[in-house]
């Protein structure tokens, strides 16, 4: 059936890939990161990454293998490029602003990243750390929202 619907496993793995990335390309396309006050933009971009990994909460250990066994070869498939560009455009304008101190944007944006997927990916390891810990439960998820954007501003702001 493989062949039948993708043509080969190549190409479902490919489909794998894209079609989750398709919503988080979608979300941050309809945002106007530009016309934002750095900040405010910065902001908006951490939450629409928790949201994504909320409704996807396999695709980062998806992303992770494919960085793990193919260095990333399809990678440019999820078309995170454009978007990871534009967040590292509203920490230029915010340091040029004097908004945010300076700092290394695209090693800004990776942190960023970071905070915002570790929580989902290593879940399943950090139970056994807090095993009482709710997850996912709204004011979870809240909770982790507002921590993210308070340690990423905390890093950036002048």
């Amino acid at each position: 059936m493989i062949y039948y619907h993708f043509g080969s496993k190549e190409e479902l793995y490919k489909a794998v890939i894209q079609r989750p990335a398709e919503d988080f390309v979608n979300a941050f396309g309809n945002l106007e990161l530009e016309t934002m006050p750095p900040e405010e933009a910065l902001k908006t971009v951490i939450k629409v990454a928790i949201a994504h990994e909320i409704s996807h909460p396999h695709y980062g250990r998806v992303l992770l293998h494919e960085a793990m066994q193919n260095q990333g070869q399809y990678f440019k498939l999820t078309g995170w490029v454009n978007p990871i560009n534009r967040v590292i455009a509203v920490v230029e304008r915010g340091i040029q602003a004097g908004v945010f101190r300076p700092v290394d944007p695209w090693l800004a944006v990776n942190h960023t990243m970071g905070i915002c997927t570790f929580y989902f990916n290593a879940q399943a390891n950090m139970r056994n750390v807090q095993p009482e810990f709710e997850w996912f439960t709204p004011e979870a998820i809240d909770r982790f929202t507002e921590s993210a954007i308070a340690m990423v501003l905390a890093g950036l702001k002048a």
